[in-house]
Parts: C-alpha cells; sequence; structure tokens
C-alpha cells in the first residue's frame, strides 16, 4: 500500500523533524568550527576519535561537503554499526570494496522498483537506496578503521577511492534506467489531451473505432504514436540533462574537495601559513560556499530525486530542474573556485612574505 505523504501526519511530522534536526547540527558544527584553535604550531582541524558517532568530532573539508543526510545520519550510524559489531576485525575477510560492490547490486535491484506503474513499489525502491547510502558510508568507515586513518586522510588517486565512485556512478545510472521505464511506461500524455493541428481534442481511439470511420482511426492512431515519441524523446531528454548535473556535479564536488584539502589540510612550511589556513577555515565566505556544496553535491541532488519518487511527483521535479540545475551548479563552480584562487593567494603570499 503506498503511502500519502500529504495525508500521513506521522510522515510529516518525520519530515519536519529531520529538517529541524539538520538546521540545528549545522549550527552546531559552525560553533565547533569556530572553536578550532591553533596548537603547538599546528593547526587542528580534526581532533577528532574516528570511533567517535558524534558528527561532530569528525571536523575536516570532506565532512564540511558532504551533504546532510550522509553527514548527519548514515556515517555516525556506520561509525556505531562498526563500533558494536567490530564489522572491522570480526569481519576481516569482508572487504570495503565488497562493501561497495553490495549496494551495486542493490542498486540493480531497485531498479524493477523504480520501474513500477504503482507507487508502493516506488516507494520500496525509495527505501532500498537507502539502504545502499548507509551501505556507501560503511565501506568507507571500514576502510578507514583498518587503515587507522581519520576521515580527514584524503586520497583521490587510491583505488579505493575511484572504486567507490564507480559504483556511485553505476548505482545513480541503475536509478535513471528505472525512472526512464516508468516515465515512458505511466507519465504518457492522456488520450483524452491529444489534439490535432487544429487544436481540437481527438476522442479516445476505442469510441472512433465503434463508429467505423476507419479513416479517422487511422489517423487519430497516427497522432497517438506521434504523441508517444514525443513524450519519449522528452523523458530522454530530461534524463539526460539530470544525468549530466549529477556527472558535472560530481566533478565540481570531487574538484572543491581535493583543492580545499592540500589548501587547507596540508603541511604548510610556516607559521603564518598556519593562521591563515585556520582563518580561512574559519571564514564565513567558506562555511556559505561549503553549506551550498552540502545542499547541491550530487549525492544530496540523488536524495531530492528519490525524495520526489516517493511522493510521485518525479516528473514534474526533474521537469522543474532541467535547466535550473545547470545554472545553480556553474553559478557555485564559479565561486568555489574564486574563492579557492583567493585563499591560495594569500598563502602563498604569506610565504613570500616570511621567506
Amino acid at each position: 500500500m503506498a503511502i500519502n505523504v500529504w495525508e500521513n501526519k506521522l510522515l510529516q511530522i518525520i519530515a519536519g523533524s529531520t529538517l529541524i534536526y539538520f538546521i540545528w547540527m549545522d549550527v552546531a558544527f559552525y560553533h565547533k568550527i569556530q572553536a578550532i584553535t591553533l596548537t603547538t604550531g599546528n593547526v587542528t582541524l580534526h581532533p577528532q576519535d574516528e570511533n567517535s558517532f558524534s558528527p561532530m568530532a569528525k571536523v575536516a573539508m570532506k565532512t564540511l561537503l558532504l551533504d546532510h543526510l550522509n553527514h548527519y545520519i548514515y556515517l555516525p550510524l556506520a561509525v556505531i554499526f562498526n563500533k558494536v559489531t567490530n564489522f572491522s576485525e570480526t569481519f576481516y575477510f569482508i572487504t570495503p570494496n565488497m562493501i561497495s560492490g553490495s549496494h551495486v547490486i542493490l542498486s540493480l535491484f531497485a531498479i524493477r522498483f523504480f520501474g513500477s506503474s504503482r507507487l508502493s513499489l516506488r516507494q520500496v525502491g525509495f527505501m532500498l537506496f537507502q539502504v545502499r547510502f548507509f551501505l556507501d558510508a560503511l565501506d568507507g568507515t571500514v576502510a578507514r578503521a583498518r587503515a587507522h586513518h581519520s576521515i580527514s586522510y584524503l586520497d583521490m588517486n587510491s583505488s579505493g577511492f575511484i572504486l567507490d565512485g564507480v559504483c556511485d556512478a553505476i548505482g545513480s545510472a541503475a536509478f535513471y534506467f528505472g525512472a526512464f521505464i516508468f516515465l515512458c511506461s505511466n507519465s504518457a500524455p492522456s488520450l483524452m489531451r491529444l489534439k490535432n493541428r487544429d487544436g481540437q481534442v481527438l476522442i479516445p481511439l476505442i469510441n472512433t473505432l465503434k463508429s467505423g470511420d476507419r479513416s479517422s482511426s487511422v489517423d487519430l492512431t497516427s497522432n497517438i504514436t506521434n504523441s508517444n515519441v514525443l513524450h519519449v524523446r522528452n523523458v530522454v531528454i530530461v534524463l539526460i540533462c539530470s544525468g549530466l548535473q549529477m556527472l558535472f556535479g560530481s566533478i565540481f564536488w570531487n574538484q572543491t574537495l581535493g583543492d580545499y584539502h592540500s589548501l587547507l589540510e596540508t603541511e604548510v612550511p610556516t607559521h603564518e601559513q598556519k593562521v591563515l589556513q585556520l582563518e580561512i577555515f574559519k571564514s564565513s565566505s567558506l562555511w556559505i560556499i561549503a553549506w551550498f556544496w552540502k545542499v547541491f553535491n550530487p549525492q544530496a541532488m540523488l536524495e531530492v530525486i528519490l525524495i520526489s519518487v516517493f511522493m510521485d511527483k518525479l516528473w514534474e521535479f526533474l521537469r522543474w530542474t532541467q535547466y535550473t540545475g545547470f545554472v545553480v551548479l556553474i553559478v557555485l563552480a564559479t565561486v568555489t573556485n574564486a574563492h579557492i584562487h583567493y585563499a591560495r593567494g594569500l598563502i602563498m603570499s604569506a610565504e613570500r612574505v616570511e621567506a
């Protein structure tokens, strides 16, 4: 049985409470960042215990750019799960790459649910992807626990990082394939809305056939076929636009993470540069940019699209973001690159002055 979001008060309370929780955690995380200080000549950007399940214990550029659902729900749950079950040591034969592969399999399995005409089954697909998000957080948690790395450790050229990105791409592609099946099969224009070239509404085919007017039935069949072809083409265009937004968002997000990590989380030779690193990390400008990446990174974009599936508003949402999504990404990437260029100039100028 499908869940009606507009009539289910409990679901509305859960959604509202989750939104309030995210806002509260953002405020707390901002104050946590402002409390960071210089200690013994080093910037303590991540004074955390990796075994702590609190999102506040993991202050790093990666968590600063991570979407709300992963940062405040799935990442802590993955840490709790690993700590309670001692998964990384007890199940030593299960590698992080195997966990990544499992959420790919889950994504492929969810295709049949996303392609269903029944809202209840599409909502099951939504729930399967929530499990996938948890597994995606778990593979990184297990990998860091076994390597004794904090979340601030970043090696974007490692096989694990690359494989995780490939698995995420396959998972997104699986969703879009299921969405294509659903939209083509269940969102086609109604026969009652079909019009001829003069703007006259065409009657359903069955009534035309009953009237015995074969020429009219042939004309109507042609109009229906043309309309369905046009609809499929529109579906393909809308999904390609959404998929390109996911692709560009992933490229921009990874570039942003790598640039800020090398700029703010790597050792610098002078004390003045360390002070600047901390000032930039605590600046309001960086926080605003990072917050927008929290909202518009590819993982967050996929989560919002999945919510539209749950609410049976997928087509409407994809049409609404078909072009606006590109504008938001281009503006955000431009502002981010300008800020990185400015911050890099400050740090490099400090090195020249002290030299």
